[in-house]
């Protein structure tokens, strides 16, 4: 089991007081100090080539992930972002993941992208990866939705990271905003998360060849939705379940979603 203390101890020697004085000021909703140290020292620990973030934001968070990766010595790596909207959500003037140009623009070029499609579109241009980090769109079922666009190019042994696990325990957002807390609480392997209290921060290990993890998130969507998803939403997703894991798995995620998305409507 690794030591989230040191995990953190170590990605806060890299994220320090130094660097986090180069965050802009119109950053906003991004991940704390310790969410940081947390990601910053597991990306040192596993020491991946090829990251997919899912959600950018301001792409703090990016910047963060690109300064881990480069610390690791790693002669040739990825960031690979994924976002729907191409402006931050906080600031409709700022574009998508600006923070990057900004906090490290030496690290720019090894930064990918791709905004105006979900992970499930757009994870097929961004290809194999060995590290995700999930921190997109947080009512259920998005967040379980998010992993399983992520299983068909992450291989057995690797780590995946996902933000704002109790965001629901916060009492201004009412209980809502349950995907990150369904996702990692009811993971069936070995999951760490940061020593804050009311962790926000955590990250999963996949112990098993990733289809294997199916049966797990087909019953996490069984899970009651908090919102609808639009039916051309819907079956572009079961699309992609058929492409990777056939027609049996693609009939049972059809038929979880039809029962869920009804409850949700």
């Amino acid at each position: 089991m690794i030591d989230t203390s040191v995990l953190e101890s170590v990605g806060s020697g890299l994220i320090d007081g130094a660097f986090l004085d180069r965050r802009p000021s119109w950053i906003g909703g991004q991940i704390s100090h310790i969410d940081c140290a947390f990601l910053s020292g597991l990306v040192q620990h596993v020491r991946p080539q090829n990251i997919v973030e899912i959600g950018v934001a301001s792409g703090w968070s990016s910047a963060v992930l690109l300064h881990s990766l480069k610390a690791t010595g790693a002669a040739e790596f990825r960031l690979s972002g994924i976002d729907l909207f191409p402006e931050f959500y906080l600031d409709k003037s700022i574009p998508t993941g600006r923070a990057v140009s900004e906090v490290t623009p030496e690290l720019q070029t090894h930064f990918n992208l791709l905004t105006g499609r979900v992970a499930f579109e757009a994870m097929g241009d961004v290809g194999k990866v060995d590290f995700a980090f999930i921190d997109a769109h947080h009512m259920h079922p998005w967040a379980t939705i998010d992993m399983i666009s992520v299983l068909p190019f992450i291989e057995k042994g690797r780590w995946v990271a996902m933000h704002d696990l109790n965001l629901c325990g916060i009492e201004r957002h009412k209980h809502t905003n349950r995907g990150p807390f369904y996702l990692f609480y009811l993971w069936p392997d070995q999951k760490i998360y940061s020593t804050q209290k009311r962790t926000m921060i955590g990250a999963v290990l996949l112990e098993r060849e990733p289809q294997h993890y199916l049966p797990d998130l087909l019953e996490i969507l069984y899970t009651p939705w908090e919102i609808r998803l639009d039916d051309p939403v819907v079956d572009s997703f079961v699309a992609f379940v058929r492409s990777h894991y056939g027609d049996e798995w693609a009939q049972k995620f059809a038929g979880a979603c039809a029962k869920a998305n009804v409850k949700a409507s």
